[in-house]
C-alpha cells in the first residue's frame, strides 16, 4: 500500500517530465525561430552588401525575394491587403459621395 506522500511524490515527478518535455518542445521551437530569424536577416544584409544604398525600394524588393527563395523560402510579393484595401474603398465611396467645391466658399 503507498503512503499519500508517495504518491504526491510520483505526481510530481510525473508534474516534473511533463515539464521538461514541454521546455524541450518549446525550446526546439525557439531555437527553430532563431534559425528563421537569422536566416531573413542575412538575406537582407546580403542584399544591402551586393546592391549598396541609394536604389529605389523596387530592386530591394525584388534581390531580396530572390535571396530568401534562395534560402528556401514561400516568397509571395506584393499581396492584396485586405485592411488598406478595405479602407481605400470606403475613402473612394465616401469621396463619391460627397464633393466639396472649395472656390464657391472662397467666392460666397
Amino acid at each position: 500500500m503507498k503512503r499519500r506522500g508517495a504518491e504526491n511524490a510520483e505526481d510530481s515527478l510525473c508534474d516534473l517530465r511533463a515539464s521538461a518535455f514541454q521546455s524541450r518542445q518549446t525550446l526546439k521551437f525557439l531555437m527553430s525561430i532563431n534559425e528563421i530569424t537569422q536566416s531573413i536577416i542575412g538575406a537582407a544584409i546580403e542584399v544591402h552588401r551586393r546592391l549598396g544604398p541609394g536604389l529605389l525600394e523596387s530592386a530591394y524588393r525584388v534581390y531580396l525575394a530572390y535571396e530568401l527563395r534562395k534560402r528556401e523560402f514561400e516568397v509571395q510579393e506584393e499581396l492584396p491587403n485586405s485592411v488598406v484595401s478595405r479602407i481605400v474603398s470606403a475613402l473612394q465611396a465616401f469621396r463619391k459621395r460627397w464633393r466639396a467645391n472649395p472656390l464657391a466658399r472662397a467666392n460666397g
